[in-house]
């Protein structure tokens, strides 16, 4: 497995360790550093490291500062990552397990070398069991009842590759006056062309307000970009391209 990793001065020994301890178990470990002891930003280090998780060059993740609790924020802030800061091995196996976690945080002043491997062993070999059941009616009701929730957003995975059953659920949370948002890594044109012989996929670009169309692509990533990651995603207005003309 590739791994990425990363630290700031407080975790450069930890770091250190364990990047010898997975090269000696097999895998491939491309290492963000920082590379002495000398005092430095952890979102430096971190930052790279989750954005090539979130691109694919890298399998998974570890970041290491002395808490984890920085880098694992930093991580988080990355579309794509799912970093789990944790200190035993039962919350690296649950974190994959229900969470499909693809980036670990360690406290390098909170575990020491031999529980760090432990927890690392865990995150490694735990695979994802799919999510659990919820109850669609109880989390219908949250939305019906909270003012504050405007809408939801259908994202994780391709919705689209499950028109079906967000259709059902999109007239429900329509039917609440609620907005719905949709990412997709189809673009637009590709959902139209799809929509031609899979009917649910034109309803459910009918049912949302607003589309985020296209893959992230690291090389085009910017900041500044609202709701999206990367120059060539796009925000469409849905309601505006399926307007009747009048």
């Amino acid at each position: 497995m590739k791994i990425a990793i990363a630290c700031d001065h407080g975790g450069y020994d930890l770091k250190t360790e364990l990047s010898a301890w997975l090269t000696e178990q097999g895998h491939q470990v491309e290492d963000f550093g920082c590379f002495n002891r000398d005092s430095c930003d952890y979102a430096d280090f971190a930052g790279p490291a989750a954005r090539a998780v979130a691109a694919g060059r890298c399998e998974r993740g570890i970041v290491i500062c002395t808490t984890g609790i920085g880098v694992s924020i930093t991580a988080n802030k990355v579309r794509g990552v799912r970093c789990a800061l944790c200190s035993e091995p039962w919350s690296a196996e649950m974190t994959r397990r229900h969470n499909d976690a693809n980036m670990l945080a360690l406290g390098a002043g909170v575990v020491g070398p031999l529980m760090a491997r432990q927890v690392v062993q865990s995150f490694l070999t735990h695979d994802f069991e799919g999510g659990y059941p919820a109850d669609t009616e109880k989390i219908l009701q949250q939305i019906g009842s909270d003012p504050l929730i405007s809408g939801v957003t259908f994202s994780g995975g391709e919705p689209f590759c499950q028109a079906a059953a967000l259709c059902e659920l999109g007239e429900r949370v329509r039917a609440l006056g609620k907005n719905i948002v949709v990412y997709s890594g189809y673009t637009f044109e590709e959902l139209l062309e799809k929509g031609k012989t899979e009917p649910d996929v034109l309803c459910l670009l009918r049912l949302c307000d607003l589309l985020i169309d296209g893959r992230y692509v690291e090389s085009l990533r910017d900041l500044s970009l609202q709701f999206r990651g990367s120059s060539n995603q796009r925000l469409i207005d849905l309601k505006k391209e399926f307007a009747e003309p009048s």
